[in-house]
């Protein structure tokens, strides 16, 4: 007597956003290459409050892969966002961190959503035993970066880093700790 076999579970791709009630995810292209293909990502960005406010920030899940068009993109980009909100799935941050003359200057970039690109963020803490532990945060409506935005999160992390170590260093004032 023969074994019947087990039926193949295959797995579906979701067909549509997440039921996410806080968030508003949204497919983008970027500009095409030579060959007409283009990188993909999208965006969760967080719905509007109760004041009606909305972030000018966003998370950018990068897609893996060209696409000739927008139609071609939507599958993978339904399954990461999916993913996304399940908790499978998380965005590559940019980091750099360093301890320069008893401060520790940490260095990362945030995406915009208004003009789709990154913005410098940057904290600095003190190691000197006067005010151990004080931290300054560089973010926020009175960043010195509001109007610097960079193609890439390394290069807005690695400038909000040289910041930071100049103002340390005593280069450029704005050091409160």
């Amino acid at each position: 007597m023969a074994r019947s076999a087990k039926p193949k579970v295959v797995r579906s791709r979701p067909m549509s956003w997440p039921p996410d009630a806080k968030h508003d995810y949204e497919l983008w292209l970027q500009q095409p290459d030579s060959a007409g293909r283009s990188h993909a990502y999208v965006t969760v960005h967080s719905r509007a409050t109760s004041s009606g406010s909305r972030s000018r920030f966003a998370v950018r899940l990068d897609l893996h892969g060209t696409y000739s068009s927008k139609a071609k993109a939507v599958p993978d980009a339904f399954e990461v966002a999916d993913r996304f909100f399940r908790r499978k799935f998380a965005a590559h941050e940019f980091e750099v961190s360093e301890t320069v003359r008893n401060y520790h200057i940490t260095a990362r970039a945030r995406f915009r959503i208004d003009c789709h690109a990154w913005e410098p963020v940057l904290w600095i803490r003190s190691d000197r035993p006067m005010n151990k532990g004080t931290t300054q945060a560089f973010d926020g409506r009175d960043s010195p970066f509001l109007r610097n935005t960079f193609p890439t999160a390394e290069v807005a992390a690695r400038f909000a880093f040289s910041y930071g170590e100049r103002m340390v260093l005593g280069l450029i004032r704005g050091l409160q700790i």
